[in-house]
């Protein structure tokens, strides 16, 4: 607050004190004995009296635009089953899209296990098109559920831990570890089933900045990538200076596919030149959610702002172009920002001809550089359920699960003390 706002708000709340004090007796018993308050009495009461007004309007507005949102996803979604239930008799091509998100990506990864059991998995879907950490989950989508749960239990495991996210110089976080644990041992990909895939394969990365320039996202299939598809998953995570060194893809280094701006146009033309005179259906996943949607109980103003202002940061910056609000007064700004993103879809599917929806992710304490498996393991099924609750499927009593073999044995030798005990 500016000083002179601050001196005149304090002036208004003296001044309604002394007329509170200098009431009159009819007054005063009105009141039921509450006979005391001074200006920092009013002020509370005022502030308290905004912040719940200020809620009420949110909620409301941030309901509507929710529905809005949602009412534009049905029907993609109805096209991904429509495709399930007979892939030969559609028109249209499918389109899947991971948006970045550090290790928030274990939410994306939920959402595709969930797609996946929903029979929208990579022998039906066309497109698997990923950006940064969601190509990871977008390359074990196409590698089939094995890979996929392989990748999940990566996630959980050996990825939340300091070896991989931690205090390195030049190196925070470890993609050479990552690209070990794609190119051997339990958890690496199965690079033959993947390029056999009937889902297409696509990551983007950022080119080389050119003097002031804006940064510019490029498509690579990854399926051709050479020397292998783990080259592809470090270059679209790779971060100067934090993520150690970048390996060159036909002689050039390419970033972290979050660095530009997400090509969503040049991604649907590229399907579109690929599938002349289909239409495009595209679901774009992203690791962070509508959240005010989601929990709509009553919570403190400040705590409303944090999770929502969290929310908002991911998907407008990986779309690009929008910045995301600052401060928890600007949390109807955030909302606008919201409504401005969806506008610009809508002008990229009238321009296109394609069909797009968002889906946002459940709400998670996860953060980019999180390391906590539990919470990460949350996301994760919370991905898997909310996915299949927005899809109509039929929840599964338990969500399937790869166990790593350190895991196994454990369990095993734990089994066998008890037959013997």
């Amino acid at each position: 607050m500016f000083e002179k706002d601050r001196k005149s708000n304090d002036e208004r709340w003296a001044r309604q004190a002394k007329k509170h004090a200098e009431r009159g007796v009819l007054e005063r018993w009105a009141s039921r004995g509450n006979t005391t308050k001074d200006a920092d009495d009013f002020m509370r009461e005022e502030a308290k009296r905004d912040d719940e007004d200020f809620e009420k309007k949110f909620v409301k507005e941030s309901r509507k635009e929710y529905e809005i949102w949602e009412e534009h996803a049905r029907p993609v979604r109805e096209a991904f089953l429509q495709q399930v239930r007979n892939p030969e008799g559609v028109d249209f091509v499918t389109v899947a899209v991971f948006l970045p998100g550090g290790m928030r990506a274990g939410a994306l990864a939920g959402a595709a296990l969930g797609l996946d059991l929903l029979g929208a998995n990579s022998n039906i879907i066309d497109y698997a098109v990923g950006s940064s950490s969601g190509d990871n989950v977008a390359t074990r989508f196409v590698g089939g559920r094995e890979q996929l749960l392989r990748g999940i239990a990566m996630f959980k495991g050996p990825l939340s831990d300091e070896q991989f996210i931690g205090p390195r110089w030049g190196n925070v976080i470890n993609l050479e570890y990552l690209k070990q644990l794609e190119d051997e041992g339990e958890y690496a990909l199965d690079e033959d089933r993947i390029r056999k895939a009937h889902c297409k394969l696509w990551t983007i990365v950022t080119e080389p900045m050119k003097g002031d320039e804006e940064p510019r996202a490029r498509i690579l299939d990854k399926k051709t990538i050479r020397p292998g598809i783990s080259t592809g998953s470090v270059a679209t995570m790779s971060i100067p200076q934090v993520t150690g060194d970048i390996p060159e893809i036909d002689g050039e280094k390419l970033y972290d596919g979050g660095f530009a701006a997400f090509p969503l146009k040049e991604v649907i033309e590229k399907v579109k030149s690929e599938n002349p005179g289909k239409k495009v259906k595209m679901l774009i996943f992203t690791q962070a959610s509508f959240e005010a949607m989601d929990d709509i109980k009553p919570a403190p103003l400040e705590v409303v702002g944090q999770k929502v202002m969290r929310s908002i940061a991911g998907p407008v910056s990986g779309m690009g172009s929008l910045k995301s609000a600052a401060t928890i007064r600007q949390l109807a700004k955030g909302l606008v920002l919201k409504e401005n993103l969806r506008k610009t879809l809508k002008a990229v599917e009238e321009e296109t001809g394609a069909d797009i929806g968002v889906e946002w992710a459940p709400p998670s304490e996860v953060g980019m550089v999180s390391i906590d498996s539990d919470e990460i393991g949350m996301s994760i099924s919370q991905g898997v359920r909310q996915t299949i609750g927005r899809f109509g499927g039929t929840q599964p009593e338990e969500i399937p699960e790869y166990i790593p073999e350190n895991k196994r044995l454990l369990q095993q030798a734990i089994e066998e003390y008890r037959r013997i005990a």
